[in-house]
């Protein structure tokens, strides 16, 4: 969403919230999972063009139905000796044709450190984190991982800084506990929202669901004939632990 509108006027707000245009986030449903990714710069430059970001998000299904969900986010800062001719050439364009070593710092040459919130389901849990140890040194302002509640939402989020210095990548991941679970019987099926950041157009994700080795794998649900790759039909029935497998 590269546009978000609002009035004060409470008809032209509900076409616009009734045509996706608000801005508005997709709510938080019960017994599902949700993420959003937030970044927000504080480096006090403009290095936010030059920054993407590869989101993976993996859900592990336990034995028990129970939900182990880990984010790895890997943020590449692209600026690169062409970036710095293509802005060279710009300013000059403009006028400026002996730019200072600073001035081309702050539009691009320099280190990207943003404020990261990743929103999750309320009463999510913290396992583990990698990669953020040594990235809270840079600014003052720059804070370690802490788990926070945003009521307005009914979120919980992840909220730290992050740093990520010119031609280099950096990746950092979260383990976290979901508050839901899945049941076997009778089954129950996993949703998930994904919320984008308006105006982030650098951003890719990819969704992989896991589950425990003790669980049997089937096609399709509901039970029925599915046509195979070789054309010829089998039955399937639905993912269940062993245990609980006629």
């Amino acid at each position: 969403k590269h546009l978000a509108l609002y009035s004060k006027n409470p008809d032209i707000q509900e076409f616009f919230e009734e045509w996706g245009m608000s801005g508005a986030l997709p709510p938080a449903n019960e017994g599902e999972d949700y993420f959003m990714a937030v970044h927000t710069s504080i480096g006090g430059n403009k290095t936010d063009p030059y920054i993407r970001n590869d989101i993976h998000h993996d859900t592990t299904s336990k034995e028990d139905g129970s939900l182990l969900n880990q984010v790895t986010i890997t943020r590449t800062h692209h600026w690169n000796d062409t970036e710095r001719l293509r802005l060279k050439n710009l300013l000059a364009s403009f006028g400026f044709k002996n730019a200072e070593p600073w001035l081309i710092d702050l539009l691009g040459g320099g280190p990207n450190t943003s404020m990261m919130r990743i929103y999750v389901p309320k009463g999510s849990q913290l396992v583990s984190s990698y990669g953020l140890e040594q990235s809270s040194s840079v600014l003052p302002q720059t804070s370690p991982l802490t788990l926070l509640h945003d009521s307005d939402l009914d979120l919980d989020y992840f909220s730290f800084t992050h740093t990520v210095y010119p031609g280099t990548s950096s990746t950092f991941s979260l383990s976290y506990t979901l508050p839901i679970s899945l049941t076997f019987d009778p089954l129950s099926e996993y949703r998930l929202t994904v919320a984008k950041q308006p105006s982030d157009k650098n951003t890719t994700f990819t969704k992989t669901i896991l589950s425990d080795p003790s669980l049997i794998h089937y096609r399709s649900f509901p039970e029925g004939l599915v046509e195979t790759a070789s054309g010829a039909a089998g039955e399937t029935a639905p993912t269940v632990p062993p245990s609980q497998n006629a």
